[in-house]
This record gives structure tokens, C-alpha cells and sequence, in this order.
């Protein structure tokens, strides 16, 4: 007869919340608020530049690929790259358009 003393060892409750997910989330949100935020205190050009800080920041501590952080942290990554290019996008037309016209 087999050993079936182990059997629900490795059960998952439904019911339980992953607090993890729930913090690099709510990290996620912050960073992506901060440049739109950041616009009214300080402009686009300040908001840009607090765009790339934000994306540099969470870059360099927090997982970026599917391979070492799975796919919420490359998904987050590529959302907070968009973010920044779309801020520095922004400034630059900004600013060619207060030089020009």
C-alpha cells in the first residue's frame, strides 16, 4: 500500500491574498503617477525628467525581464518605458515648439 500520509501537503487556499503582488503593484501605480503628477506641480519638462528618473530607478532595483521576474515585472518595465518616451516625446516637441514658433 502506498504512503499517502503527504497528500494535501502542497494544497493552495483560493482565499488567501498574495501580499507581494499586491505591494508591486501598488509601487507599479506610484511610479507610473509620479511624472503625470508631476506636471501640474512643475511642468512637462520637470515631469520628463522625473519620467526617466522613475523608469532608471525601477530599472536598476526591481526585475525587468520575464526570466528573472516573470511577466508582471516585464509587463510593468515595458508600461513605465512607454510612459518615459511618451514624456520625453512631449518635452522635446515642447520645447522645439517654444524655440520655433
Amino acid at each position: 500500500m502506498p504512503d499517502e500520509s503527504n497528500r494535501n501537503l502542497h494544497t493552495q487556499d483560493n482565499a488567501t491574498v498574495d501580499w507581494g503582488l499586491i505591494v508591486v503593484l501598488t509601487l507599479a501605480i506610484i511610479a507610473f503617477l509620479i511624472p503625470h503628477i508631476s506636471i501640474f506641480l512643475g511642468g512637462i519638462y520637470w515631469a520628463a525628467v522625473l519620467a526617466v528618473v522613475v523608469f532608471l530607478t525601477w530599472g536598476f532595483t526591481m526585475p525587468t525581464t520575464c526570466m528573472n521576474g516573470g511577466l508582471i515585472f516585464s509587463m510593468i518595465a515595458m508600461i513605465l518605458l512607454l510612459n518615459t518616451f511618451i514624456f520625453v516625446a512631449v518635452a522635446i516637441v515642447s520645447f522645439l515648439e517654444y524655440l520655433f514658433f
